[in-house]
């Protein structure tokens, strides 16, 4: 099951589409995600976490809510059991194509579990796929659990999703 939420089409007819900046670079997303699956790769480096990796997991829904207004914008991509993967927002509508900033969280029970805290920069950068079909998306500047007292660390997660 899939939800997603696009409302950006009123926004540009009154002018409101502008594709925002991405933020600081990071590792370049992954351009071989399946069907609901998550894409990615990572080097994260700090005191209780480090390395890097690729991967892919399974992830069964998104919902895509587009800026409106006085609202973040937000992506939630979701694992089996309606657990939060990936949660990013944005202060700025998506516009295809084009790219914004973000900031959010990954929580991959094998592998990662790190975030911006929630009244932080939008350090990362989100894009819409070619295809319409999905996002990708990378983060930077990510701190260990607790996401806004944990520890910086350095490098970042990048990755690709697309739904049904």
């Amino acid at each position: 099951m899939r939800i997603t939420w696009a409302l950006t089409g009123w926004l540009c007819g009154l002018g409101a589409c502008g594709g925002g900046s991405g933020g600081e670079e990071g590792l370049e997303p992954p351009t071989d995600c399946g069907v609901e699956e998550l894409s990615y790769t990572y080097r994260l480096e700090g005191r209780n976490s480090g390395g890097g990796g690729n991967g892919s997991e399974p992830l069964e829904n998104s919902l895509f809510i587009n800026r409106l207004s006085d609202d973040l914008g937000r992506l939630e991509i979701f694992g089996a059991g309606g657990t939060a993967r990936i949660f990013l927002e944005f202060d700025e509508p998506l516009v295809s194509p084009g790219e914004v900033a973000v900031r959010g969280f990954v929580k991959l029970p094998t592998s990662v579990d790190a975030g911006h805290c929630e009244s932080g920069g939008f350090s990362g950068r989100l894009t819409e796929l070619d295809t319409g079909d999905g996002w990708a998306f990378s983060l930077v500047g990510l701190h260990e659990a607790p996401y806004c007292d944990g520890e910086e660390l350095d490098g970042s997660f990048a990755a690709c999703y697309r739904h049904q």
